[in-house]
């Protein structure tokens, strides 16, 4: 039987990794939503160029831009989420990390090396966002799609010179703004070998 403290330890290791996977399940469907979004917008410009859009109130070209810039907006908004969400679960890893390092370095000796081999999760091992990681991939097909929607509603506007400079601009700023908020320190405690 573990004593009440190790107990409280045990339900906080529990906890961070079901939160972990909860994290992952939330980035999916807000990536869903998003590209879904990025979809019904798609259609509805397929809609104005094909000519059903009449209005006197503002024009096509004018409603082109105000929707490209309007999933532009979100799309970073998704981005700054989807990359606050990924700094929780790299928090989270930490967490069950340093659980793990406080069981094994209260474990007798020759049993903390046949236990230390067999966590994939240790200090040196924490996951961190990478350029090509799986991760990483999945918020760039929402920065891509963003962005050929915004290159499509600057093509038919005012600055139709700039329609390549603008979405790669942009690109750049979401990714950076991702990797930004993934950044995390690490107090990780190492496993003793004494």
């Amino acid at each position: 039987m573990l004593p009440s403290n190790h107990n409280f330890i045990l339900e906080e290791y529990k906890a961070a990794v079901q939160l972990t996977f909860h994290i992952d399940s939330l980035r999916n469907k807000l990536s869903s939503i998003y590209l879904t979004f990025c979809g019904l917008i798609t259609g509805v410009l397929a809609i104005i160029i094909k000519g059903e859009y009449k209005s006197s109130i503002i024009t096509q070209s004018e409603l082109i831009v105000f929707l490209s810039l309007f999933v532009a907006i979100i799309g970073l908004i998704k981005i700054l989420i989807l990359g606050r969400l990924r700094k929780v679960q790299f928090e989270n890893f930490n967490i069950i990390n340093n659980i793990r390092t406080f069981y094994l370095n209260r474990t007798p000796l020759q049993k903390r090396q046949e236990l230390k081999d067999t966590f994939l999760l240790n200090t040196s091992t924490l996951p961190k966002e990478r350029l090509w990681s799986g991760s990483f991939l999945w918020v760039l097909i929402i920065i891509f799609s963003s962005s050929t929607i915004l290159a499509f509603g600057v093509s038919n506007s005012w600055f139709k010179e700039y329609s390549i400079i603008i979405p790669l601009v942009y690109l750049i700023i979401c990714i950076i703004f991702y990797f930004l908020l993934c950044a995390h320190n690490y107090k990780s405690t190492a496993i003793s070998d004494k």
